[in-house]
């Protein structure tokens, strides 16, 4: 596998026809997630932000799952098949965990996600500190595309680029800074 670039605790490589996503959370714990192009061609892979997510959630009125958007991390990993997402996330780079699937819903007042799959591993993020969270998110909308805490693939590249080359830039600046103090 390739080296790890991390934008706010996300790395992104390629895995034989999936792309692999690590994340890290507040204790550096790292785990990996897997979208494949049979997902992307159903959704689009969007990386959503924990506190949007919850609001999102919040709104589905529909959905039993939904009390898990108010719930504490006690109450999370209380879910019946909190160890099995465990045990499926400590299996790690090599036997990664597929994404969510989530559907935006437009039969409320406001738009709202349900999920189709990934109900206990997206809980299990959430209650391990995870602040950023891939998802196979199927009909979004531009609105909610515009929303505040919702990437695209493309957006966390490009930020990851954008990071890594400030860090080289600034090292570079520390270093002639040092050397310039010196003489």
């Amino acid at each position: 596998m390739s080296e790890y670039k991390y934008y706010k605790g996300i790395s992104l490589t390629q895995q034989y026809d999936a792309t692999v996503i690590g994340l890290i959370n507040q204790n550096n714990r790292v785990i990996f997630m897997k979208s494949t192009p049979q997902i992307e061609n159903e959704g689009q892979l969007l990386f959503i932000d924990v506190d949007t997510f919850k609001k999102y959630w919040r709104r589905n009125n529909y959905d039993e799952w939904s009390k898990y958007a108010n719930a504490s991390e006690h109450e999370l990993r209380k879910d019946y098949k909190f160890g099995l997402a465990e045990s499926g996330f400590s299996q790690g780079e090599e036997n990664p965990v597929p994404v969510a699937v989530i559907s935006l819903l437009k039969h409320t007042t406001q738009p709202c996600i349900g999920f189709t799959g990934g109900i206990t591993r997206t809980i299990w993020l959430i209650a391990n500190g995870y602040t950023i969270i891939p998802f196979e998110v199927r009909n979004a909308t531009s609105d909610f595309l515009l929303d505040k805490g919702i990437y695209t693939l493309k957006e966390i590249i490009e930020r990851n680029i954008r990071e890594n080359m400030y860090k080289k830039l600034w090292g570079s600046i520390r270093r002639w800074t040092n050397n310039y103090i010196k003489s």
